[in-house]
């Protein structure tokens, strides 16, 4: 929804992007299981972003795992570094679109879900009014449960 307002002529890629930003997610925690399972209990506890509490515990973070295993897929570039930056304070221009960015705030937990924070993010660097926010949140919501809803989840 972001996309469509921050910058349309990309609304239809930043969906992949969106789709691939935490690919390595799952993978961290099947290989790391122990260890990435207590980072991701103090993530949805409102410890931390998930990014520094992985830089913290192994020195690199999912979003630059993300970015190798494109590469290694050898999925474009462009779709590679917006993996990689999606946590980033101020990427090189292009990099990670500001959609996939603000959407990237958000977390699983129903107690810290991020929004407050995106809400914030998106007036500060993108000047997006708090209203306008919240509609595209509350609009983003209701097609992920139509899309959740197929799949009886």
């Amino acid at each position: 929804e972001f996309a469509g307002l921050l910058h349309p002529s990309t609304r239809m890629e930043c969906f992949t992007w969106g789709l691939l930003v935490d690919l390595a997610v799952p993978l961290l925690a099947q290989h790391h299981t122990a260890t990435y399972g207590r980072i991701l209990e103090r993530w949805h506890a409102g410890e931390g972003e998930l990014h520094a509490l992985e830089q913290e515990a192994f020195g690199w973070t999912h979003a630059e795992v993300g970015a190798r295993v494109c590469r290694d897929w050898e999925l474009p570039e462009p779709l590679a570094a917006a993996v990689e930056d999606h946590h980033a304070e101020g990427p090189e221009p292009g990099r990670c679109p500001p959609g996939v960015q603000l959407a990237a705030i958000l977390c699983e937990s129903p107690e810290h879900s991020g929004v407050e924070r995106m809400v914030e993010v998106a007036a500060a660097r993108y000047g997006v009014p708090e209203p306008v926010t919240q509609q595209l949140f509350a609009t983003a919501q209701a097609k992920a449960a139509q899309v959740a809803s197929v799949f009886n989840v």
